[in-house]
């Protein structure tokens, strides 16, 4: 046990890494993937460059759109041109795992007296064993376009000029010790610095440092039982809001009594300050069920009492040959920043889950999502323009019923989800959604519909809904939009998209409609 000490000296290097990086912007964010996945790939003898994959590529997109500036009483019909060199490297070796897509969007407005401007847009997960069976570290990080405000305009574009969304970057380093000690228990020690920063905006901007150890007993020959010690704490800080910490430290104990079935019951003691000015103790308890019928079906069940309220989540996952659906229902709370759809699956990670019984290693497996996405003209991500930044301490329940379906010729991927969020303690120095409102309710949908013409084109159909409600009759706002795209391969490595799209918002400060062509061409190299 001498050695603990090294996963600490990452601990401070994270901090400062998570730190410069995010603020930096997303190329920095790429060069830290790429040269974590480097690192670790040249500390490997004998591999060379056998286990990484990078494919270069360019996408060009023209669209023409009657309403750039999302607003009925100032329409503004523009040209755009989106130019977006990207980047996807994947590894698969023993001691490194990485996935990561990266594009640079320059937007060229013609027709307009817009500015031209750049976005960013990065998904990128890494794993790297440092000491075989006992250190590694794992780093995320995604850059994206966020809503600033859950009752403000929703863009079914990013190209489009939207005054409320805003560009979000966050990443986390997570150092994590594993071990067993005299062969009787294994432990799992680790610490995470994340960091959250909005482009041009300090709303939403944040930053957690949290540790924690936990400590299982291995089961014995004989014995149904398993127990488990727990011991975390979390510090957040939200740059328009306030700090808030939570310390939690809990023991269990785990009952298998078939298989399939796992029970487990927690009691421990808490300290927190997401609902109160000061921190508050109290006592936590919880329990949960495990049932895992088949390798294809999953139903997980957690109930836990805190200080600052109670939390569950209940889940059933089923996939089949051709088709995946999920369910889920969770309550949770959440320091503050950006409030997204957790727990929103997306097409991507639909079709993952739905292709683990074709393809069970992971590297594979995203490179055959992304072909057959591409393929039928389906977007990674799902229709999701829910989410809004608070600088306060949120309760949310999430509910989320989502299904995915691949026949020989047609695709049918759907989702439909609500949301209920809710401000915990004090109210923040600065304004937000929560503060104008107390309540914030989401509602949302998306199906989309593909069909094979040839090996080599594809249409697809896809509709998208989303309701956000608040208190006020004033805060209620709704967006509706159908997209159709025609795709074919024009080569070996060149793909061509020509659609269409209408978009029609309604609010009673700004509501608008619009409608747009476009033309994609995407070269890999």
């Amino acid at each position: 046990m001498t050695m603990l000490p090294r996963p600490l000296e990452l601990v401070v290097l994270g901090q400062g890494i998570s730190s410069r990086f995010v603020r930096a912007g997303g190329c920095c964010l790429v060069c830290l993937g790429l040269m974590g996945g480097a690192a670790a790939q040249g500390g490997e003898s004998g591999q060379g460059r056998s286990g990484i994959k990078v494919v270069p590529r360019l996408s060009v997109t023209e669209m023409f759109t009657d309403n750039l500036l999302l607003d009925d009483a100032a329409k503004d019909r523009a040209l755009v041109t989106t130019m977006a060199p990207g980047i996807n490297v994947s590894m698969n070796s023993a001691r490194t795992r990485l996935m990561l897509d990266y594009s640079l969007n320059g937007l060229l407005y013609y027709k307009t007296e817009r500015a031209n401007r750049t976005q960013n847009a990065l998904s990128a997960n890494a794993s790297v064993t440092l000491v075989d069976d006992w250190l590694s570290v794992d780093t995320r990080a995604q850059i994206g376009q966020q809503a600033l405000s859950a009752f403000g305009a929703v863009g079914s574009n990013n190209a489009l000029v939207n005054q409320n969304q805003a560009e979000t970057a966050t990443a986390s380093v997570t150092p994590i010790v594993r071990g067993q000690l005299l062969g009787l228990m294994r432990y799992d020690l680790r610490s995470t610095v994340s960091e959250t920063r909005t482009r041009n905006n300090v709303a939403g901007d944040g930053s957690g440092r949290s540790a924690a150890l936990r400590v299982d007993s291995l089961a014995t020959p004989g014995s149904p039982f398993t127990w488990y010690l727990s011991s975390q704490i979390q510090r957040n800080t939200i740059k328009l809001g306030r700090s808030n910490q939570t310390s939690n430290h809990t023991a269990g104990l785990r009952w298998h009594p078939d298989v399939d079935w796992t029970v487990g019951a927690l009691v421990g003691a808490e300290r927190s300050d997401l609902g109160s000015v000061r921190q508050t103790a109290g006592s936590t308890y919880g329990a949960d069920v495990s049932w895992l019928p088949t390798p294809r079906t999953n139903v997980l069940l957690n109930w836990q009492h805190h200080v600052y309220g109670d939390s569950h989540s209940l889940s059933f996952d089923h996939r089949m040959a051709r088709s995946a659906f999920r369910l889920s229902d969770a309550t949770s709370a959440s320091a503050g920043g950006v409030i997204g759809a957790g727990g929103q699956l997306t097409n991507y990670e639909l079709l993952f889950q739905q292709f683990a019984s074709i393809q069970p290693d992971p590297v594979k497996r995203d490179e055959l999502v992304k072909a057959f996405l591409q393929a039928n003209g389906l977007a990674a991500d799902a229709f999701v323009g829910s989410g809004f930044v608070s600088n306060a301490a949120t309760r949310s329940r999430r509910q989320e019923a989502s299904f995915s379906w691949t026949g020989m010729r047609t695709s049918l991927i759907g989702s439909i989800n609500q949301s209920r969020s809710v401000r915990l303690g004090p109210q923040p120095g600065q304004p937000d959604d929560l503060v104008s409102s107390g309540l914030v309710k989401q509602q949302g949908a998306s199906l989309s519909l593909s069909r094979r013409l040839t090996p080599q084109a594809s249409v697809s159909l896809t509709a998208g809904y989303l309701r956000t409600r608040g208190q006020l009759s004033s805060q209620s706002t709704s967006l509706k939009s159908l997209t159709a795209n025609w795709n074919a391969r024009l080569g070996r490595q060149l793909t061509g998209q020509l659609g269409m799209r209408h978009a029609q918002f309604y609010s009673l400060s700004k509501p608008y409609r619009e409608n747009a062509l476009f033309v994609t061409l995407v070269q890999q190299f």
